[in-house]
């Protein structure tokens, strides 16, 4: 299986599919945490914080999350719960989930700037559990997602 460790591991020449799984490596983990536990804040700007953008103390916040409490391993288990691909189409990368409906005609796709992990929310994962219109569940966002 390919991983995601940032190479083009998983790409088939011609277009061809590859399975595809999701395995980030330890040390690229405890990089970014490193990276975060580094990170030089900026002053607060003056006046209304919000009118600027995201607040200071909202980002910290979250960094904070990342750094200390955010369970990349769950996650990955639960991304990986969904049948992943990597082809190659016009020498551009292409990950992508290939989940069959029985219903006939349906698709969910998604373009920018979302991810394909907004319509894998809807798709119930699991051998003989396939997306039908009626029985498409609400999907939930790992945390720190608007």
């Amino acid at each position: 299986m390919a991983t995601s460790g940032g190479s083009t591991a998983g790409t088939a020449p011609g277009g061809g599919m590859q399975p595809f799984q999701i395995a980030v490596p330890e040390a690229d983990l405890a990089d970014l945490r490193a990276r975060l536990s580094r990170a030089r804040w900026p002053a607060e700007p003056r006046g209304s914080a919000d009118s600027y953008g995201v607040p200071l103390g909202r980002i910290k916040q979250l960094a904070a999350y990342w750094r200390d409490r955010y369970d990349w391993r769950a996650w990955e288990a639960r991304l990986n719960e969904h049948p992943q691909f990597m082809t190659t189409i016009d020498g551009t990368n292409v990950h992508f989930l290939h989940v069959r409906s029985p219903e006939p005609g349906m698709g969910l796709t998604q373009a920018p700037p979302s991810t394909w992990w907004s319509p894998a929310c809807r798709v119930p994962a699991g051998p003989g559990r396939p997306p039908t219109p009626a029985g498409v569940p609400g999907g939930s966002r790992p945390p720190g997602w608007p």
